[in-house]
């Protein structure tokens, strides 16, 4: 990771980051990662924007971006969670 994390949150036994790069240790990680002990991976198929917040709530993961990329569609700002298809819209 090279650049400032603006955000942490730990989920499902990982602690996930966001930032204001896509890229971690060469990998396309989509501005959100999570770290398993030894490598940065994706954290569902990335947010499409620069993530601002993060928050776990009932045992899903929550993103505040400056844009998200859910489900094909780029919305210009606002909150996603991550759920087992993806990220998905929920207000904003």
């Amino acid at each position: 990771m090279n650049n400032a994390v603006y955000a942490l949150a730990s989920y499902n036994g990982y602690l996930v980051a966001g930032w204001r790069v896509s890229f971690a240790g060469g990998a396309a990680i989509g501005y959100i990662a999570q770290w398993n002990g030894s490598s940065w991976l994706p954290a569902g198929i990335g947010i499409g924007g620069v993530v601002f917040a993060l928050s776990t709530i009932n045992g899903k993961l929550f993103a505040e971006a400056s844009s998200a990329l859910v489900s094909g569609h780029t919305y210009p700002s606002g909150t996603a969670h991550l759920g087992s298809a993806g990220w998905r819209k929920r207000c904003g």
